[in-house]
Protein backbone atom coordinates (compact mmCIF):
# COMPACT_ATOMS: atom_id res chain seq x y z
CA UNK A 1 0.00 0.00 0.00
CA UNK A 2 2.53 2.38 0.41
CA UNK A 3 4.57 1.74 -2.44
CA UNK A 4 1.28 2.42 -4.58
CA UNK A 5 0.45 5.71 -2.18
CA UNK A 6 3.75 6.53 -3.02
CA UNK A 7 3.64 6.09 -6.84
CA UNK A 8 0.16 8.06 -6.71
CA UNK A 9 1.52 11.06 -5.15
CA UNK A 10 4.64 11.41 -7.48
CA UNK A 11 2.24 11.17 -10.29
CA UNK A 12 -0.15 13.79 -9.09
CA UNK A 13 1.65 16.39 -6.89
CA UNK A 14 4.70 18.17 -7.94
CA UNK A 15 7.86 18.81 -5.84
CA UNK A 16 6.19 15.94 -3.19
CA UNK A 17 9.65 16.06 -1.58
CA UNK A 18 8.97 19.62 0.12
CA UNK A 19 6.78 18.76 2.55
CA UNK A 20 7.45 21.96 4.68
CA UNK A 21 6.37 23.88 1.63
CA UNK A 22 2.60 24.97 2.14
CA UNK A 23 2.08 24.82 -1.44
CA UNK A 24 2.90 21.19 -1.65
CA UNK A 25 0.64 20.35 1.78
CA UNK A 26 -2.26 21.93 0.13
CA UNK A 27 -1.56 19.55 -2.89
CA UNK A 28 -1.37 16.85 -0.46
CA UNK A 29 -4.66 17.68 1.78
CA UNK A 30 -6.56 18.39 -2.05
CA UNK A 31 -4.83 15.02 -3.18
CA UNK A 32 -6.94 12.99 0.22
CA UNK A 33 -9.99 15.31 0.31
CA UNK A 34 -10.89 14.80 -3.54
CA UNK A 35 -9.87 10.92 -3.21
CA UNK A 36 -11.89 10.84 -0.16
CA UNK A 37 -15.36 12.20 -1.55
CA UNK A 38 -15.45 10.64 -4.54
CA UNK A 39 -14.89 7.13 -2.56
CA UNK A 40 -17.27 8.15 0.10
CA UNK A 41 -20.27 9.32 -2.64
CA UNK A 42 -19.28 6.22 -4.58
CA UNK A 43 -19.95 3.93 -1.01
CA UNK A 44 -22.88 6.02 0.37
CA UNK A 45 -25.11 5.71 -2.75
CA UNK A 46 -24.26 1.64 -2.51
CA UNK A 47 -25.04 1.64 0.99
CA UNK A 48 -28.20 3.61 1.06
CA UNK A 49 -29.52 1.36 -1.86
CA UNK A 50 -28.42 -2.01 0.31
CA UNK A 51 -30.50 -0.24 3.49
CA UNK A 52 -33.64 0.21 1.88
CA UNK A 53 -33.47 -2.99 0.07
CA UNK A 54 -32.82 -4.94 3.61
CA UNK A 55 -34.85 -2.38 5.45
CA UNK A 56 -31.91 -1.99 8.13
CA UNK A 57 -31.25 0.41 10.55
CA UNK A 58 -27.57 0.20 11.39
CA UNK A 59 -27.38 -0.06 7.36
CA UNK A 60 -28.72 3.06 6.58
CA UNK A 61 -27.36 4.83 9.59
CA UNK A 62 -24.04 3.67 8.01
CA UNK A 63 -24.58 4.77 4.92
CA UNK A 64 -25.62 8.59 6.51
CA UNK A 65 -22.10 8.11 7.78
CA UNK A 66 -20.38 7.40 5.18
CA UNK A 67 -21.70 10.44 3.46
CA UNK A 68 -21.10 12.76 6.22
CA UNK A 69 -17.19 11.63 5.55
CA UNK A 70 -17.91 13.11 1.90
CA UNK A 71 -18.47 16.27 3.73
CA UNK A 72 -15.64 15.92 6.16
CA UNK A 73 -13.49 15.14 2.91
CA UNK A 74 -14.61 18.80 1.75
CA UNK A 75 -13.60 20.52 4.93
CA UNK A 76 -10.53 18.91 4.36
CA UNK A 77 -9.92 20.90 1.59
CA UNK A 78 -11.09 23.93 2.81
CA UNK A 79 -9.32 23.44 5.13
CA UNK A 80 -5.51 22.68 3.49
CA UNK A 81 -6.74 25.58 0.98
CA UNK A 82 -7.09 28.01 3.20
CA UNK A 83 -4.01 26.99 5.44
CA UNK A 84 -1.86 27.13 1.97
CA UNK A 85 -2.04 31.05 2.17
CA UNK A 86 1.26 32.94 2.23
CA UNK A 87 2.36 34.37 5.64
CA UNK A 88 1.25 38.39 6.29
CA UNK A 89 1.09 41.57 8.72
CA UNK A 90 -1.71 40.14 10.84
CA UNK A 91 -0.15 36.50 10.63
CA UNK A 92 3.13 36.62 10.49
CA UNK A 93 3.93 32.73 11.13
CA UNK A 94 1.24 31.44 8.12
CA UNK A 95 -2.04 30.25 8.27
CA UNK A 96 -1.06 26.60 8.72
CA UNK A 97 -3.18 25.88 12.26
CA UNK A 98 -6.15 26.38 9.69
CA UNK A 99 -5.73 22.44 9.15
CA UNK A 100 -7.01 22.19 12.96
CA UNK A 101 -10.07 24.40 12.35
CA UNK A 102 -10.84 22.37 9.94
CA UNK A 103 -10.33 19.77 11.99
CA UNK A 104 -12.70 21.29 14.75
CA UNK A 105 -15.65 21.75 12.20
CA UNK A 106 -15.52 18.10 11.14
CA UNK A 107 -15.94 16.94 14.55
CA UNK A 108 -18.58 19.27 15.46
CA UNK A 109 -20.35 18.05 11.85
CA UNK A 110 -19.59 14.40 13.20
CA UNK A 111 -21.34 15.34 16.89
CA UNK A 112 -24.45 16.41 15.36
CA UNK A 113 -24.51 13.23 13.08
CA UNK A 114 -24.05 11.14 15.74
CA UNK A 115 -26.48 12.36 17.81
CA UNK A 116 -29.43 12.31 15.08
CA UNK A 117 -28.29 8.34 14.61
CA UNK A 118 -28.49 6.96 18.07
CA UNK A 119 -31.74 8.73 18.37
CA UNK A 120 -32.91 7.17 15.35
CA UNK A 121 -31.43 3.75 16.41
CA UNK A 122 -33.06 3.69 20.15
CA UNK A 123 -36.37 3.52 18.47
CA UNK A 124 -35.13 0.87 16.34
CA UNK A 125 -34.66 -1.16 19.82
CA UNK A 126 -37.68 -0.19 21.14
CA UNK A 127 -39.23 -1.10 18.15
CA UNK A 128 -37.90 -3.47 15.91
CA UNK A 129 -38.86 -4.23 12.50
CA UNK A 130 -38.33 -7.77 10.41
CA UNK A 131 -35.21 -7.46 8.19
CA UNK A 132 -33.21 -9.64 6.29
CA UNK A 133 -30.48 -9.10 3.97
CA UNK A 134 -29.30 -11.95 0.83
CA UNK A 135 -25.77 -13.26 0.70
CA UNK A 136 -24.66 -11.36 -2.15
CA UNK A 137 -25.88 -8.38 0.24
CA UNK A 138 -23.75 -8.99 2.99
CA UNK A 139 -20.64 -9.84 -0.02
CA UNK A 140 -21.46 -6.28 -1.48
CA UNK A 141 -20.94 -4.77 2.53
CA UNK A 142 -18.06 -6.81 3.15
CA UNK A 143 -16.51 -5.11 0.09
CA UNK A 144 -17.03 -1.42 1.11
CA UNK A 145 -15.43 -2.42 4.35
CA UNK A 146 -12.26 -3.83 2.35
CA UNK A 147 -12.64 -0.12 -0.01
CA UNK A 148 -13.29 2.18 3.38
CA UNK A 149 -9.50 0.39 5.07
CA UNK A 150 -7.65 1.23 1.57
CA UNK A 151 -9.04 4.55 1.90
CA UNK A 152 -8.16 5.18 5.92
CA UNK A 153 -4.80 3.62 4.74
CA UNK A 154 -4.61 5.99 2.07
CA UNK A 155 -4.87 8.60 3.89
CA UNK A 156 -2.93 7.58 7.06
CA UNK A 157 0.19 7.39 4.47
CA UNK A 158 -0.42 10.88 3.39
CA UNK A 159 -0.86 12.57 6.93
CA UNK A 160 2.65 10.45 8.01
CA UNK A 161 4.19 12.12 4.65
CA UNK A 162 3.85 15.56 5.40
CA UNK A 163 2.94 15.01 9.36
CA UNK A 164 -0.64 16.14 9.29
CA UNK A 165 -2.90 15.87 12.22
CA UNK A 166 -6.04 16.78 10.04
CA UNK A 167 -5.04 13.92 7.44
CA UNK A 168 -4.53 11.26 10.27
CA UNK A 169 -7.64 12.75 11.93
CA UNK A 170 -9.50 11.75 8.31
CA UNK A 171 -7.83 8.39 8.73
CA UNK A 172 -9.20 8.10 12.12
CA UNK A 173 -12.40 9.18 9.96
CA UNK A 174 -12.86 6.51 8.04
CA UNK A 175 -11.14 3.71 10.43
CA UNK A 176 -14.77 4.39 12.03
CA UNK A 177 -16.21 3.66 8.86
CA UNK A 178 -14.79 0.17 8.61
CA UNK A 179 -15.92 -0.62 12.10
CA UNK A 180 -19.24 0.94 11.70
CA UNK A 181 -19.51 -1.44 8.73
CA UNK A 182 -18.45 -4.45 10.00
CA UNK A 183 -21.19 -3.38 12.79
CA UNK A 184 -24.04 -3.82 10.33
CA UNK A 185 -22.83 -6.77 9.13
CA UNK A 186 -23.01 -8.61 12.21
CA UNK A 187 -26.54 -6.79 12.84
CA UNK A 188 -27.27 -8.62 9.09
CA UNK A 189 -26.28 -11.76 10.02
CA UNK A 190 -28.15 -11.61 13.30
CA UNK A 191 -30.99 -11.03 11.64
CA UNK A 192 -30.55 -14.40 9.74
CA UNK A 193 -31.23 -16.06 12.97
CA UNK A 194 -34.09 -14.01 13.92
CA UNK A 195 -32.04 -11.55 16.50
CA UNK A 196 -33.80 -8.64 15.27
CA UNK A 197 -32.92 -6.43 18.06
CA UNK A 198 -29.42 -6.40 17.22
CA UNK A 199 -30.45 -3.92 14.27
CA UNK A 200 -31.06 -1.22 16.39
CA UNK A 201 -28.23 -2.17 18.74
CA UNK A 202 -25.95 -1.63 16.70
CA UNK A 203 -26.94 1.54 14.90
CA UNK A 204 -26.25 2.39 18.46
CA UNK A 205 -22.79 1.27 18.43
CA UNK A 206 -22.10 2.58 15.12
CA UNK A 207 -23.34 5.77 16.62
CA UNK A 208 -20.81 5.76 19.61
CA UNK A 209 -18.54 4.76 17.26
CA UNK A 210 -19.14 8.16 15.58
CA UNK A 211 -18.88 10.07 18.67
CA UNK A 212 -15.76 8.54 19.84
CA UNK A 213 -13.90 9.95 16.33
CA UNK A 214 -15.97 13.08 16.80
CA UNK A 215 -13.70 13.67 20.51
CA UNK A 216 -11.01 12.15 19.85
CA UNK A 217 -10.56 14.69 16.41
CA UNK A 218 -11.56 17.50 18.63
CA UNK A 219 -9.40 16.76 21.23
CA UNK A 220 -6.60 16.50 18.90
CA UNK A 221 -7.57 20.37 16.89
CA UNK A 222 -7.92 22.01 20.39
CA UNK A 223 -4.41 20.70 21.64
CA UNK A 224 -2.63 21.86 18.42
CA UNK A 225 -4.59 25.21 18.68
CA UNK A 226 -3.34 25.55 22.49
CA UNK A 227 -0.05 24.99 22.10
CA UNK A 228 0.61 20.71 22.48
CA UNK A 229 3.70 20.10 24.19
CA UNK A 230 6.22 18.84 21.93
CA UNK A 231 7.40 14.67 22.53
CA UNK A 232 10.28 14.15 24.01
CA UNK A 233 11.50 12.77 20.95
CA UNK A 234 11.78 15.97 18.87
CA UNK A 235 13.08 17.55 22.27
CA UNK A 236 15.84 15.31 22.24
CA UNK A 237 16.32 14.99 18.71
CA UNK A 238 17.21 19.29 19.53
CA UNK A 239 19.28 18.51 22.14
CA UNK A 240 21.64 16.17 20.40
CA UNK A 241 22.19 18.73 17.71
CA UNK A 242 23.08 21.55 19.98
CA UNK A 243 25.29 19.58 21.69
CA UNK A 244 26.90 19.06 18.17
CA UNK A 245 28.07 22.22 18.26
CA UNK A 246 31.77 23.20 19.45
CA UNK A 247 32.01 24.94 23.38
CA UNK A 248 28.10 24.21 24.19
CA UNK A 249 28.05 21.64 26.84
CA UNK A 250 24.57 21.78 28.01
CA UNK A 251 21.19 22.77 26.89
CA UNK A 252 18.11 23.49 28.68
CA UNK A 253 14.39 25.52 28.45
CA UNK A 254 13.87 24.00 24.94
CA UNK A 255 10.28 25.76 23.69
CA UNK A 256 8.62 24.98 20.78
CA UNK A 257 5.53 26.61 19.14
CA UNK A 258 4.12 25.06 16.19
CA UNK A 259 2.45 26.50 13.29
CA UNK A 260 1.35 23.71 10.62
CA UNK A 261 4.65 22.64 9.47
CA UNK A 262 6.44 25.73 10.76
CA UNK A 263 8.60 25.34 14.21
CA UNK A 264 9.42 28.62 15.98
CA UNK A 265 12.00 27.07 18.71
CA UNK A 266 13.97 28.83 21.62
CA UNK A 267 17.03 27.59 23.22
CA UNK A 268 19.01 28.23 26.16
CA UNK A 269 22.80 26.94 25.55
CA UNK A 270 25.38 26.59 28.08
CA UNK A 271 29.25 27.23 27.13
CA UNK A 272 31.92 26.99 29.93
CA UNK A 273 34.09 29.69 28.80
CA UNK A 274 33.44 33.75 28.35
CA UNK A 275 33.48 34.34 24.97
CA UNK A 276 33.22 38.25 23.06
CA UNK A 277 30.26 39.10 21.55
CA UNK A 278 30.67 38.34 18.41
CA UNK A 279 32.34 34.52 19.27
CA UNK A 280 28.86 33.99 21.14
CA UNK A 281 27.02 35.46 17.88
CA UNK A 282 28.89 32.95 16.16
CA UNK A 283 28.13 29.89 18.00
CA UNK A 284 24.25 30.59 18.13
CA UNK A 285 24.58 30.94 14.47
CA UNK A 286 25.82 27.60 13.84
CA UNK A 287 23.03 26.26 16.46
CA UNK A 288 20.45 27.94 14.14
CA UNK A 289 21.85 26.29 11.17
CA UNK A 290 22.33 22.66 12.22
CA UNK A 291 18.59 23.18 13.80
CA UNK A 292 17.29 24.29 10.67
CA UNK A 293 19.55 21.30 8.48
CA UNK A 294 16.94 19.20 10.95
CA UNK A 295 14.18 20.44 11.15
CA UNK A 296 13.55 22.74 7.77
CA UNK A 297 11.00 24.74 8.88
CA UNK A 298 12.46 26.19 11.93
CA UNK A 299 12.85 29.35 13.10
CA UNK A 300 15.43 29.06 16.09
CA UNK A 301 16.20 32.19 18.78
CA UNK A 302 19.55 30.83 20.89
CA UNK A 303 20.14 32.53 24.46
CA UNK A 304 24.12 31.98 25.44
CA UNK A 305 24.79 31.46 28.89
CA UNK A 306 28.68 31.34 29.89
CA UNK A 307 28.73 28.74 32.71
CA UNK A 308 30.48 29.68 36.02
CA UNK A 309 32.97 26.68 37.50
CA UNK A 310 34.35 29.18 40.21
CA UNK A 311 31.15 30.50 41.66
CA UNK A 312 31.47 30.85 45.20
CA UNK A 313 28.39 29.28 45.86
CA UNK A 314 29.03 26.23 44.39
CA UNK A 315 29.90 24.17 47.06
CA UNK A 316 27.56 25.08 49.24
CA UNK A 317 24.53 24.59 46.37
CA UNK A 318 26.35 21.33 46.01
CA UNK A 319 26.15 20.41 49.81
CA UNK A 320 22.43 21.21 50.17
CA UNK A 321 21.27 19.39 46.87
CA UNK A 322 23.01 16.29 48.16
CA UNK A 323 21.45 16.14 51.30
CA UNK A 324 17.93 16.50 50.14
CA UNK A 325 18.75 13.72 48.00
CA UNK A 326 19.46 11.81 50.59
CA UNK A 327 16.28 12.06 52.56
CA UNK A 328 14.49 10.26 49.42
CA UNK A 329 15.42 6.76 48.51
CA UNK A 330 13.50 7.24 45.23
CA UNK A 331 16.54 9.32 43.76
CA UNK A 332 19.95 7.62 43.61
CA UNK A 333 22.11 10.41 43.03
CA UNK A 334 22.48 13.71 41.06
CA UNK A 335 25.05 14.72 38.63
CA UNK A 336 26.01 17.69 35.61
CA UNK A 337 25.58 20.71 38.56
CA UNK A 338 26.11 24.06 36.50
CA UNK A 339 25.60 27.38 37.75
CA UNK A 340 25.63 30.42 35.59
CA UNK A 341 25.80 33.95 36.79
CA UNK A 342 27.93 35.88 39.24
CA UNK A 343 27.34 35.88 43.58
CA UNK A 344 25.84 39.18 43.67
CA UNK A 345 23.49 39.00 40.69
CA UNK A 346 20.66 36.57 40.24
CA UNK A 347 22.58 33.24 38.84
CA UNK A 348 20.71 29.91 37.35
CA UNK A 349 21.64 26.45 39.06
CA UNK A 350 21.50 23.96 36.70
CA UNK A 351 21.34 19.84 38.02
CA UNK A 352 19.90 16.54 36.72
CA UNK A 353 18.49 14.16 39.07
CA UNK A 354 19.21 10.48 38.94
CA UNK A 355 16.52 8.24 39.75
CA UNK A 356 16.78 4.77 41.36
CA UNK A 357 15.97 1.53 39.14
CA UNK A 358 11.81 1.47 38.64
CA UNK A 359 11.52 4.83 39.66
CA UNK A 360 8.75 6.99 36.92
CA UNK A 361 10.13 9.89 36.01
CA UNK A 362 5.97 10.96 36.16
CA UNK A 363 6.41 10.61 40.37
CA UNK A 364 8.91 13.20 40.62
CA UNK A 365 6.70 16.33 40.53
CA UNK A 366 6.22 17.01 44.01
CA UNK A 367 10.09 16.12 44.46
CA UNK A 368 11.33 18.91 42.00
CA UNK A 369 9.10 21.16 43.61
CA UNK A 370 10.37 20.37 47.47
CA UNK A 371 14.38 20.74 46.06
CA UNK A 372 13.24 24.36 44.36
CA UNK A 373 11.14 25.61 47.67
CA UNK A 374 14.52 24.35 49.76
CA UNK A 375 17.24 25.87 47.43
CA UNK A 376 15.07 29.21 47.46
CA UNK A 377 15.19 29.74 51.18
CA UNK A 378 19.16 29.56 51.24
CA UNK A 379 19.57 31.08 48.08
CA UNK A 380 16.65 33.21 47.21
CA UNK A 381 18.47 34.81 44.23
CA UNK A 382 18.34 31.58 41.93
CA UNK A 383 16.53 30.31 38.79
CA UNK A 384 16.15 26.80 39.07
CA UNK A 385 16.68 23.70 36.40
CA UNK A 386 16.04 20.38 37.13
CA UNK A 387 16.05 17.72 34.87
CA UNK A 388 15.03 13.93 36.00
CA UNK A 389 16.67 11.25 34.43
CA UNK A 390 16.47 7.68 34.94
Amino acid sequence: MKKITGIIVKKFIKNSDSVFDPSVRKAYGKLEGWVGIAGNLALSAIKFYLGIVSGSAALLADAVHTLGDSITSAVVIAGFIMAGKPCDKEHPFGHERMESIAALVISNLLFVTGFELIIHSIKKIMHPSINRAGFTIMVIIAATIFAKEIMSRFAYQLGEMIDSDALRADAMHHRTDVAATAMVLIALIGARFNLFFLDGIMGVVVSLIIFYSAYYIFKNAVDTLLGKAPSEELIEKIRKEVLKTPKIIGVHDIIIHQYGSRSVISLHAEIKENLNGEELHGISEDVEHRIQNTIPSAMTTVHMEPLNPFHPDKKDVEQLISEICSEDNRIQSFQNLRIIGERDQFFSVLFDLVLSPGVQKNKMDKQSTLFKERLLQRFPNIKIFIRIVS
